[in-house]
């Protein structure tokens, strides 16, 4: 009798530890943050592609030949080199259409 109750007593510890670690993760993770609440998984499409490599081979003759790439953040009107910052461009021309949540701004 005495084993069921310290089986019993033993039963209900582990499923209040295993419930209330569940909890102690939640409050962790919304108090902590980490550079993946920040990450974005995106498909590059054909057509994206194509678009960036018909934007640089447009601007192909304004490239400075054998140095290093413009970066187009300090210069504005640059052509984007890299595919990154060709990405970067098109992502924030789209997010600055989007009105502002902010009414005070």
């Amino acid at each position: 009798m005495c084993t069921c109750v310290a089986a019993l007593v033993f039963l209900v510890i582990i499923f209040y530890l295993k419930k209330t670690a569940i909890l102690d993760f939640m409050a962790w993770d919304v108090k902590t943050l980490t550079a993946s609440d920040f990450t974005v998984e995106m498909i590059i499409t054909e057509s994206i592609w194509a678009l960036f490599k018909e934007n640089l081979n447009n601007h192909r003759e304004t490239l400075p030949q054998g140095k290093a790439a413009p970066n187009h953040l300090e210069h504005k009107g640059l052509p984007c080199v890299t595919f990154e910052a060709f990405l970067e461009a098109k992502l924030t021309e789209k997010l600055n259409k989007v009105p502002k949540v902010n009414k005070d701004e």
